[in-house]
Protein backbone atom coordinates (compact mmCIF):
# COMPACT_ATOMS: atom_id res chain seq x y z
CA UNK A 1 0.00 0.00 0.00
CA UNK A 2 2.93 2.39 0.95
CA UNK A 3 4.70 1.47 -2.76
CA UNK A 4 1.46 2.18 -4.73
CA UNK A 5 1.36 4.92 -7.03
CA UNK A 6 -1.20 6.69 -5.55
CA UNK A 7 -0.15 10.04 -3.69
CA UNK A 8 -3.29 10.02 -1.45
CA UNK A 9 -5.68 7.62 -1.11
CA UNK A 10 -7.52 5.67 1.50
CA UNK A 11 -7.03 1.75 1.65
CA UNK A 12 -9.77 -0.34 0.52
CA UNK A 13 -9.40 -3.00 3.21
CA UNK A 14 -10.72 -2.68 6.39
CA UNK A 15 -9.14 -4.17 9.41
CA UNK A 16 -11.12 -5.59 12.26
CA UNK A 17 -9.26 -5.97 15.54
CA UNK A 18 -9.91 -5.98 19.47
CA UNK A 19 -9.69 -2.89 21.27
CA UNK A 20 -8.31 -2.63 25.11
CA UNK A 21 -10.04 -0.27 27.28
CA UNK A 22 -8.86 1.67 30.21
CA UNK A 23 -10.31 -0.59 32.47
CA UNK A 24 -9.36 -3.65 30.99
CA UNK A 25 -12.34 -5.14 28.98
CA UNK A 26 -12.03 -5.51 25.29
CA UNK A 27 -14.61 -4.01 22.59
CA UNK A 28 -14.19 -4.54 18.31
CA UNK A 29 -12.37 -2.03 16.40
CA UNK A 30 -12.39 -1.04 12.65
CA UNK A 31 -9.00 0.10 11.43
CA UNK A 32 -8.46 1.91 8.39
CA UNK A 33 -5.83 3.66 6.58
CA UNK A 34 -5.11 6.34 4.26
CA UNK A 35 -1.98 7.86 3.04
CA UNK A 36 -0.52 10.65 1.68
CA UNK A 37 2.45 11.46 -0.16
CA UNK A 38 5.13 14.87 0.46
CA UNK A 39 7.31 14.73 -1.68
CA UNK A 40 9.97 12.27 -0.56
CA UNK A 41 8.06 12.15 2.57
CA UNK A 42 4.87 9.04 3.03
CA UNK A 43 2.27 9.99 5.78
CA UNK A 44 -0.12 7.26 7.23
CA UNK A 45 -3.20 7.91 9.36
CA UNK A 46 -5.15 5.47 11.23
CA UNK A 47 -8.60 5.95 11.94
CA UNK A 48 -9.62 3.21 14.52
CA UNK A 49 -13.23 3.62 14.93
CA UNK A 50 -15.58 1.35 17.94
CA UNK A 51 -17.90 -0.34 16.20
CA UNK A 52 -18.94 -2.05 19.65
CA UNK A 53 -22.75 -1.18 18.48
CA UNK A 54 -22.66 -2.24 15.13
CA UNK A 55 -21.12 -5.88 16.55
CA UNK A 56 -24.13 -6.63 19.00
CA UNK A 57 -26.73 -5.17 16.28
CA UNK A 58 -25.07 -8.06 13.78
CA UNK A 59 -25.18 -10.58 16.44
CA UNK A 60 -28.69 -9.60 17.32
CA UNK A 61 -29.24 -10.34 13.94
CA UNK A 62 -27.73 -13.52 13.84
CA UNK A 63 -29.40 -14.94 16.49
CA UNK A 64 -32.66 -13.49 15.41
CA UNK A 65 -31.86 -15.32 11.93
CA UNK A 66 -31.61 -18.64 13.24
CA UNK A 67 -33.48 -19.12 16.51
CA UNK A 68 -37.18 -19.96 16.93
CA UNK A 69 -38.96 -16.45 18.70
CA UNK A 70 -41.36 -18.34 20.66
CA UNK A 71 -39.17 -21.25 22.14
CA UNK A 72 -35.97 -19.88 21.92
CA UNK A 73 -34.54 -23.22 20.15
CA UNK A 74 -32.66 -23.08 16.54
CA UNK A 75 -35.33 -22.58 13.92
CA UNK A 76 -35.72 -24.27 10.45
CA UNK A 77 -32.98 -22.76 8.74
CA UNK A 78 -30.66 -23.01 11.22
CA UNK A 79 -31.24 -26.97 11.38
CA UNK A 80 -30.82 -27.38 7.98
CA UNK A 81 -27.44 -26.10 8.00
CA UNK A 82 -26.70 -28.45 11.02
CA UNK A 83 -27.77 -31.41 9.17
CA UNK A 84 -26.35 -31.03 6.58
CA UNK A 85 -22.75 -30.17 8.63
CA UNK A 86 -23.46 -33.42 10.91
CA UNK A 87 -24.17 -36.04 7.43
CA UNK A 88 -20.74 -34.21 5.58
CA UNK A 89 -19.00 -35.05 8.46
CA UNK A 90 -20.14 -38.57 9.19
CA UNK A 91 -19.40 -39.50 6.00
CA UNK A 92 -16.00 -37.85 5.72
CA UNK A 93 -15.01 -39.20 8.92
CA UNK A 94 -17.21 -42.49 9.49
CA UNK A 95 -19.37 -41.20 12.64
CA UNK A 96 -22.54 -41.86 13.73
CA UNK A 97 -25.60 -39.72 14.17
CA UNK A 98 -29.03 -40.05 14.51
CA UNK A 99 -32.09 -38.06 13.69
CA UNK A 100 -35.53 -37.63 15.86
CA UNK A 101 -38.25 -36.14 14.57
CA UNK A 102 -40.82 -35.21 17.43
CA UNK A 103 -44.58 -34.16 16.85
CA UNK A 104 -47.19 -33.05 19.62
CA UNK A 105 -49.87 -35.31 19.72
CA UNK A 106 -53.32 -33.94 19.23
CA UNK A 107 -51.65 -30.69 19.34
CA UNK A 108 -54.65 -28.40 17.52
CA UNK A 109 -56.97 -30.33 20.19
CA UNK A 110 -55.35 -28.15 22.81
CA UNK A 111 -55.35 -24.99 20.61
CA UNK A 112 -59.11 -25.92 20.09
CA UNK A 113 -60.22 -26.50 24.11
CA UNK A 114 -57.73 -24.30 25.98
CA UNK A 115 -56.84 -21.02 23.38
CA UNK A 116 -53.50 -20.65 21.14
CA UNK A 117 -51.60 -18.77 24.02
CA UNK A 118 -51.58 -21.93 26.04
CA UNK A 119 -50.97 -24.01 22.76
CA UNK A 120 -47.97 -21.73 22.76
CA UNK A 121 -47.13 -22.47 26.47
CA UNK A 122 -46.93 -25.83 25.91
CA UNK A 123 -44.72 -25.81 23.08
CA UNK A 124 -42.16 -23.99 24.98
CA UNK A 125 -42.32 -26.37 27.49
CA UNK A 126 -42.31 -29.55 25.21
CA UNK A 127 -38.69 -27.51 23.82
CA UNK A 128 -37.98 -26.76 27.10
CA UNK A 129 -37.82 -30.12 28.47
CA UNK A 130 -36.32 -31.81 25.29
CA UNK A 131 -33.44 -28.89 25.50
CA UNK A 132 -32.59 -29.68 28.81
CA UNK A 133 -31.97 -33.74 28.05
CA UNK A 134 -30.42 -33.43 25.34
CA UNK A 135 -26.35 -33.25 25.92
CA UNK A 136 -24.66 -29.90 24.94
CA UNK A 137 -23.16 -32.16 21.42
CA UNK A 138 -26.82 -32.73 20.36
CA UNK A 139 -29.41 -29.93 18.88
CA UNK A 140 -32.95 -29.52 18.99
CA UNK A 141 -34.71 -27.27 16.85
CA UNK A 142 -37.99 -26.29 15.87
CA UNK A 143 -39.02 -27.84 12.34
CA UNK A 144 -42.15 -25.93 12.20
CA UNK A 145 -45.91 -25.66 13.49
CA UNK A 146 -45.58 -28.60 16.76
CA UNK A 147 -42.86 -30.62 15.13
CA UNK A 148 -39.20 -30.80 16.32
CA UNK A 149 -36.31 -32.26 15.26
CA UNK A 150 -33.02 -33.88 17.20
CA UNK A 151 -29.92 -34.69 16.08
CA UNK A 152 -27.99 -36.65 18.36
CA UNK A 153 -24.10 -37.65 17.72
CA UNK A 154 -22.50 -40.55 18.33
CA UNK A 155 -25.56 -42.39 19.33
CA UNK A 156 -25.65 -46.14 18.14
CA UNK A 157 -28.47 -48.50 17.66
CA UNK A 158 -28.24 -49.92 20.18
CA UNK A 159 -29.24 -46.91 22.42
CA UNK A 160 -30.89 -44.93 19.97
CA UNK A 161 -34.55 -46.17 20.73
CA UNK A 162 -33.74 -46.39 24.54
CA UNK A 163 -32.94 -42.36 24.30
CA UNK A 164 -36.18 -41.52 22.08
CA UNK A 165 -38.10 -43.36 24.81
CA UNK A 166 -36.49 -41.67 27.43
CA UNK A 167 -37.21 -38.05 25.71
CA UNK A 168 -41.06 -39.73 24.67
CA UNK A 169 -41.29 -40.38 28.61
CA UNK A 170 -40.23 -36.95 29.99
CA UNK A 171 -42.48 -34.87 28.23
CA UNK A 172 -45.14 -37.25 29.05
CA UNK A 173 -44.06 -36.53 32.72
CA UNK A 174 -44.43 -32.86 32.18
CA UNK A 175 -47.20 -30.38 32.71
CA UNK A 176 -48.44 -27.20 33.34
CA UNK A 177 -50.92 -26.35 35.07
CA UNK A 178 -54.23 -24.49 33.33
CA UNK A 179 -57.73 -23.58 35.40
CA UNK A 180 -56.00 -25.46 38.68
CA UNK A 181 -55.82 -28.20 36.82
CA UNK A 182 -52.82 -30.35 35.09
CA UNK A 183 -52.42 -30.18 31.51
CA UNK A 184 -50.30 -32.74 29.86
CA UNK A 185 -49.44 -33.93 26.28
CA UNK A 186 -47.78 -36.42 24.67
CA UNK A 187 -45.40 -36.79 21.55
CA UNK A 188 -44.75 -39.05 18.58
CA UNK A 189 -41.40 -39.81 17.47
CA UNK A 190 -39.70 -41.05 14.11
CA UNK A 191 -35.80 -42.34 14.93
CA UNK A 192 -33.36 -43.38 12.55
CA UNK A 193 -29.59 -43.44 12.21
CA UNK A 194 -27.47 -41.70 9.74
CA UNK A 195 -26.57 -43.64 6.11
CA UNK A 196 -23.82 -43.71 3.57
CA UNK A 197 -25.74 -42.28 1.22
CA UNK A 198 -27.75 -40.74 2.83
CA UNK A 199 -28.76 -36.66 1.86
CA UNK A 200 -29.84 -34.78 4.49
CA UNK A 201 -33.53 -34.59 2.68
CA UNK A 202 -33.33 -38.61 2.57
CA UNK A 203 -32.50 -38.72 6.59
CA UNK A 204 -35.42 -36.28 7.38
CA UNK A 205 -37.67 -38.48 4.93
CA UNK A 206 -36.90 -41.13 7.06
CA UNK A 207 -37.64 -40.13 10.10
CA UNK A 208 -40.85 -38.32 8.86
CA UNK A 209 -42.35 -41.79 7.25
CA UNK A 210 -40.86 -43.11 10.82
CA UNK A 211 -43.22 -40.48 12.53
CA UNK A 212 -46.38 -41.51 10.38
CA UNK A 213 -45.77 -44.50 11.57
CA UNK A 214 -45.67 -43.60 15.35
CA UNK A 215 -48.89 -41.62 14.13
CA UNK A 216 -50.74 -44.39 12.98
CA UNK A 217 -50.11 -47.03 15.62
CA UNK A 218 -51.72 -45.18 18.36
CA UNK A 219 -49.16 -42.25 18.89
CA UNK A 220 -47.12 -41.79 22.25
CA UNK A 221 -45.20 -44.19 21.26
CA UNK A 222 -41.36 -44.21 19.28
CA UNK A 223 -40.67 -45.95 15.46
CA UNK A 224 -37.03 -46.80 15.20
CA UNK A 225 -35.15 -47.77 11.83
CA UNK A 226 -31.69 -48.13 11.67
Amino acid sequence: FSNSPINSRPMHARASVMGLRRDGSEFPLEVTIAKINLGQTTEMTAILRDISERARLVEELKVAATTDPLTGIANRRRFDELVKQEVQRCQRFGHTMSLLLLDIDHFKQVNDTHGHETGDRVLKMVAQTLKHNLRTTDAIARWGGEEFLAILEGVTEKTLAATADKLRMLVANSYLTEKDSELRVTISIGATLVRPLDTPDSLVSRADTLLYRSKAEGRDRVTFEP
